[in-house]
């Protein structure tokens, strides 16, 4: 906050230079040190930009920095070299950016304000990001999430509405509706990729936006291919609660990478993105083996072609499985080779990787218990909402334990919403598996 005071840095000269003075300016030092970590440990607006040329070659090591952290840095500086170079400008212009706004006139502040833009053109490593600024601004005001998500609340009521009067033209306005919702959606994809420079997949908020907009993708493929409405609705739903996710975890800045070790572009292009397209192809199976029970209870008795439907709606369950094993497995493996690239080890049992590889294996357990014949239509469908589970503990759930080497994105509201998710789950699975019991489906003829 502008309004928020650093203790005044101690002036050298004022301390002496025997032992007793330098005793005291190292303990000056260690205050203002200790405010410094407490003032980033909030992530403060990042407003000055580093010094000197960008080189295409090799990563950027130098980051922005909040005002406070950036004048203690250049202190220290200072004080460690002979060099009494000129500091950073921008330190000076967004100085005078304070003072401004300290003083209350409005000329004043506008005026400084567009000095030290002009400052920023300045900075070769501000210059690239001035454009990038005011796509965020766009982007911020053009809101592509909140405007699909409305969409997908529409997709929502025209796929039961579909349902409710098997109307084909009616499944077309849904199909349709969804693809210019997913444009909307794709728009939020890439304008992220643009404005950081990453690939989509850089925190939990993107993660959420992506598991939504990747399921998008698959749905609307295999509502082309499977044109029974089933996937249309499927994909809406999916994409509300994902976006629905995204809201929640919104803190004003969601553009931000994590944890230094993720800033890797390869491994985020890789490793991050499939492991998370597995994210939303397991997801999709869940729903569906949610929309397939909930049909299997609301017909009891039912004609041919009902029992028909239930059995495109398990093949399309099945190759969803399917692609989401395939997913979750390559995923797991490029995460086994960055953590060797990065650690120097494949493979730590580490609470993260844990996560990904029960998905990998829970995948794997509900093709088998397919292949085998252990279960059928219906136990089929149950164990992939059960997928639902094991997917939200990978995602979110292990990161809540707070231990390992993956432990980053922790929140202890986020427990209470896991907790609520898993047992809704169940429920859910417990009540179904009762009501199909004791009325199972059987066919006559229409």
């Amino acid at each position: 906050s502008i309004s928020y005071r650093m203790p005044p840095l101690p002036d050298p000269s004022q301390v002496g230079t025997d032992d007793v003075g330098r005793q005291k300016l190292l303990s000056e030092l260690m205050q203002v040190l200790d405010l410094v970590k407490r003032i980033e440990e909030g992530s403060p607006p990042a407003v000055i930009p580093p010094v000197g040329e960008i080189d295409p070659q090799r990563p950027v090591t130098d980051k922005w920095q909040a005002y406070g952290p950036a004048v203690f840095a250049t202190y220290v500086q200072k004080m460690m070299s002979s060099d009494s170079g000129v500091p950073n400008p921008a330190i000076l212009g967004f100085t005078d950016v304070i003072d401004a706004v300290r003083g209350g006139k409005a000329p004043e502040i506008n005026k400084s304000v567009a000095s030290y833009m002009k400052i920023l053109e300045q900075q070769p490593a501000a210059a690239t990001r001035i454009n990038k600024a005011g796509s965020e601004v766009w982007l911020n005001k053009f809101n592509p999430t909140g405007q699909a998500m409305f969409l997908y609340l529409g997709a929502i009521i025209l796929g039961f509405a579909t349902f409710a009067t098997r109307s084909e033209s009616l499944r077309r306005v849904t199909f349709w509706l969804l693809v210019a919702t997913f444009v909307i959606h794709s728009i939020a994809i890439i304008s992220r990729i643009y404005i950081s420079g990453r690939p989509p997949v850089i925190n939990l908020y993107s993660s959420a936006v992506f598991i939504g907009w990747a399921t998008a993708i698959l749905g609307l493929v295999l509502e082309m291919i499977f044109p029974i409405g089933v996937c249309n609705l499927a994909v809406a739903l999916m994409a509300v609660i994902t976006l629905s996710v995204a809201r929640s975890l919104d803190n004003n800045d969601t553009l931000h990478v994590l944890q230094a070790v993720l800033d890797t572009q390869f491994w985020l292009s890789t490793h991050v993105v499939t492991v998370t397209y597995g994210y939303a192809a397991t997801y999709l199976a869940g729903i569906l083996g949610i929309i397939a029970l909930i049909h299997r209870m609301a017909t009891g008795v039912v004609k041919e072609s009902e029992k028909r439907f239930q059995d495109i709606l398990y093949r399309i369950m099945y190759g969803v499985v399917c692609f989401g094993l395939f997913l979750s497995f390559i995923g797991t493996v490029l995460g086994g080779l960055w953590a060797d690239d990065s650690w120097g080890r494949f493979w730590g049992w580490d609470p993260k990787e844990n996560g990904a590889l029960m998905i990998v294996l829970w995948n794997a357990i509900v093709l088998h218990a397919r292949w085998d014949k252990q279960v059928g239509a219906r136990g089929f469908a149950l164990l992939a909402v059960v997928g639902n589970i094991v997917t939200t503990w990978s995602w979110f759930g292990v990161n809540q334990l707070g231990v390992g080497l993956h432990s980053y994105g922790n929140n202890s509201s986020v427990l209470w919403v896991l907790g609520g998710t898993v047992v809704a789950h169940l429920l859910f699975i417990g009540f179904s598996f009762v009501i199909t019991s004791l009325f199972p489906a059987t066919p006559k003829s229409a």
